[in-house]
């Protein structure tokens, strides 16, 4: 069975060759060595060459060496001259590991630069902000015993894995004024400085609760995030 690092030395000859890669930086679960067998490959590479080839993406993705075809790889396309540093880009490096670099140093220099901004945390939630996320909680609330009195469970389903994965996490730590973990991380984190939080997320995806336990889950983890004594203070 090929290893982890051996196909890492078979991603960095890939890249260089094709792309003419000069960085290369793992970020995840393959970088700080919590992966499993089935873990994809998050890779930012930095060129000289234009992301604008004429491959299809399924050309892209048949032109992978053998040893690869069964990996699931996300590659992050970014210019050597990037002078800006979107969210993602700093929030995934602050969990890294740069496997090719410049004489320079490049990766190493924006890997420290992308913890500085990482460490200084999230802009504090204005107050109009921290208003609108009751609004937008009290709507899908509605949405839930609407949908829920309808029977319509479908929908009730989507909603709900939408407010679970793209708002809760993010509220409970950006109410903290903390960035989000990953997930390998957040939830023992958030376990360990909220269990009564913890529990109400346990009661979301269990397989366990019926929908409408799963709809009281969210309306108490409402109250506990707009209740807290950090949330008070954003008012």
């Amino acid at each position: 069975m090929v290893n982890n690092d051996e196909k890492l030395q078979v991603i960095i000859d890939y890249f260089k060759t094709k792309y003419k890669a000069k960085v290369i930086i793992i970020v995840g679960s393959r970088a700080v060595g919590d992966f499993k067998p089935k873990s994809d490959w998050d890779i930012y590479m930095f060129t000289d060459v234009e992301d604008e080839h004429n491959e299809t993406f399924q050309e892209f993705i048949e032109a992978y060496p053998s040893i690869l075809r069964d990996d699931d790889i996300d590659l992050y396309w970014h210019s050597m001259e990037i002078d800006s540093y979107p969210p993602k880009l700093w929030r995934d490096l602050r969990s890294s590991k740069v496997v090719l670099d410049t004489s320079k140093g490049f990766g190493e220099k924006l890997r420290e630069k992308a913890l500085e901004l990482y460490e200084k945390g999230p802009v504090k939630w204005s107050k109009d902000y921290a208003f609108g996320r009751t609004v937008k909680a009290r709507r899908y609330m509605k949405k839930f015993e609407a949908h829920l009195a309808d029977k319509e469970y479908e929908e009730l389903f989507l909603r709900i894995s939408w407010h679970y994965s793209e708002n809760i996490i993010e509220w409970w730590f950006g109410i903290r004024q903390e960035f989000p973990l990953r997930p390998q991380q957040a939830f023992s984190y958030i376990k360990e400085k909220d269990l009564e939080f913890y529990d109400e997320l346990q009661k979301v995806v269990s397989d366990k609760t019926s929908y409408r336990e799963k709809v009281d889950a969210f309306k108490k983890i409402h109250d506990l995030l707009f209740n807290s004594e950090e949330f008070i203070q954003l008012l």
